[in-house]
């Protein structure tokens, strides 16, 4: 065997006693032949993926800290921050239709609450937020297309930490119906990320409804099948009346509600960049959609692409929140190697549920 330091004690002709070191063995591979197996100095591309990921998520923190970031912005005219502190001034009791909603959303934003009423630094709120994310950024399947972790350590430079964790909520549901060793913990998860928005529960709702047949044939018992029926019909239940609230603020009719859409709205008021960047998501999930019909994509795959397509009707983060399903779409397809659109999800089985 080699020693660590790549030298070789060898007995030559010139005597019993001769120890001199031999010429390092020659390691350039042959034209054509398998990659050689790396050395222990080499890094690994997980460990290079985890280091790289490390520094982003620091710089991310530096950022946040530098730019004055927060949880939250304007308490006067933050309207999920007036949630957030009329449950606290209620004592989480239920006092309205929407009580349930909040108290939930409060249990979420917990931390990040307490962290910006207590006056934390900026960069304890970028660590908390990071907490929430690294989960999903740490995914192997990130690893080899960094720019999916990239993209999503970008988005709390552009949209508030609750649409952050909205966006989460739907990959963890994505993951869940998609990935290897997601288990009910990964679903309870994203149930409670998703509902910080109701665009975005709303979708979640819809994808669970659209896959119920196969997530109730993974419970083991009936009495889990009962709770979890019981669970989403609680979050439907609190969902309705959310949308309630909103056809009311909407004057009660449905087309009003559909002439709000953020497409709508963002061109009415000139904020062309929003425009552009939903205009662009609209676009990926329409041809996501083409390629899922013409290669004959799994159904709880193409699910959730179908009911992001629905999201871009109403007004709110639905459209964003299906950020994460998005860029794993583009990951699998590059994984392919150059196969047509089509064939692009024929590469999921690698990282599906069998």
């Amino acid at each position: 065997p080699v020693p660590a330091l790549g030298l070789q004690h060898a007995r030559s002709g010139s005597g019993p006693g001769d120890r001199r070191p031999a010429r390092p063995p020659d390691r350039r591979p042959e034209i054509g032949s398998a990659p050689m197996a790396p050395s222990r100095w080499t890094i690994s591309r997980n460990r290079a993926f985890m280091i790289t990921l490390t520094v982003l998520s620091a710089a991310l923190v530096g950022i946040l800290h530098a730019t004055g970031t927060a949880a939250f912005g304007d308490p006067l005219h933050d309207g999920f921050y007036m949630q957030m502190q009329t449950v606290v001034d209620n004592g989480g009791a239920i006092t309205h239709p929407l009580s349930f909603v909040h108290n939930l959303r409060f249990l979420v934003f917990a931390p990040l609450y307490f962290a910006w009423t207590w006056d934390w630094p900026v960069a304890a709120q970028g660590l908390i937020l990071l907490a929430y994310l690294w989960p999903i950024l740490r995914l192997k399947s990130n690893g080899r297309y960094m720019f999916v972790s990239l993209i999503l350590l970008a988005t709390p430079l552009f949209l508030s930490y609750r649409s952050v964790i909205a966006i989460v909520g739907i990959g963890y549901l994505f993951a869940y119906l998609n990935f290897r060793n997601a288990g009910w913990g990964t679903l309870a998860i994203s149930a409670l990320f998703a509902n910080l928005s109701s665009g975005s529960l709303l979708a979640w709702i819809l994808i669970l409804g659209l896959n119920a047949r196969m997530i109730l044939a993974l419970v083991p018992r009936r009495i889990y099948r009962i709770a979890l029926i019981a669970a989403a019909a609680v979050v439907a239940a609190g969902l309705a009346n959310s949308i309630a609230h909103k056809l009311v603020y909407f004057s009660g009719s449905f087309a009003t509600a559909i002439a709000r859409n953020t497409l709508i709205v963002s061109y009415q008021n000139g904020e062309i960049a929003r425009l552009v960047i939903y205009a662009g998501l609209l676009a990926a999930v329409a041809a996501i959609n083409l390629f899922n019909l013409a290669g004959r994509a799994s159904w709880r795959f193409a699910s959730t692409y179908i009911v992001a397509l629905t999201s871009f009707l109403f007004e709110g983060l639905g459209p964003v929140s299906f950020l994460m399903p998005v860029l794993w779409y583009a990951s699998l397809y590059l994984r392919g190697k150059g196969s047509s659109p089509a064939q692009g999800p024929a590469t999921i089985p690698a990282t599906a549920r069998s």
